[in-house]
């Protein structure tokens, strides 16, 4: 399964799954080299994130995404229900976020 956050420009959105999922992959689309972050922090900047300006370390980042890299799949990330998930974008695009349901069949 998938969802999309769009933007018209830069900016975050979040998103809250009503059932528990897995995401296994993130993909941005838009114009040459636009890139966005996925995190659990609402306050995730994907500019601080290409252009630190303190010494940090960011233990809620789930993945950064590029427009000209195809999606990519990574070792699949757990999301309870009613918990959160956000993307930073860099400029106007596309953010899609790949998932399977948690349940145990």
């Amino acid at each position: 399964m998938q969802i999309s956050l769009q933007f018209s420009g830069a900016g975050n959105a979040g998103w809250t799954p009503s059932s528990d999922i897995v995401i296994t992959g993130f993909s941005v689309s838009a114009g040459t080299n636009t890139k966005a972050a996925l995190s659990y922090d609402e306050a995730v900047s994907i500019t601080s994130i290409l252009t630190p300006s303190v010494t940090t370390t960011d233990l809620r980042l789930i993945a950064v995404g590029a427009s000209n890299v195809a999606a990519f799949d990574f070792t699949p990330t757990p999301v309870s229900a009613g918990q959160s998930v956000f993307v930073s974008a860099q400029a106007a695009l596309t953010a899609t976020i790949y998932f399977d349901s948690a349940e145990i069949p």
